[in-house]
């Protein structure tokens, strides 16, 4: 977290640690992003790389093999510069309510 100068926050990211069974990609724990944000007047100053920087650290340490995020179409070079590839396996299923095929 990066506090604004006035108070309250320039930026922020936070994560989640899950653990579950062993993948094709990691020993069964995986952490995923959820969110990183930065204030409009505090982008370009490198505060989103910082905390995202921080969370991917803080993750791995938690024994995380495994990182997920889902990178809009402006924070898509951040998270590549940072390591970050798209995965072809990766799949979605999105919108309610579900049915049944």
């Amino acid at each position: 977290m990066v506090d604004a100068p006035e108070g309250g926050l320039a930026a922020c990211a936070m994560g989640v640690v899950h653990q579950g069974l062993p993948g094709p990609d990691h020993a069964g724990v995986f952490g995923q992003i959820q969110t990183v944000a930065t204030g409009q007047r505090f982008r370009r100053r490198g505060y989103g790389r910082a905390v995202t920087r921080a969370l991917v650290d803080w993750l791995t340490g938690q024994g995380c093999t495994l990182l997920n995020l889902t990178a809009s179409d402006e924070g898509g070079p951040l998270y590549a510069s940072l390591g970050f590839t798209p995965n072809a396996r990766a799949m979605r299923l999105v919108g309610k309510p579900f049915h049944r095929a």
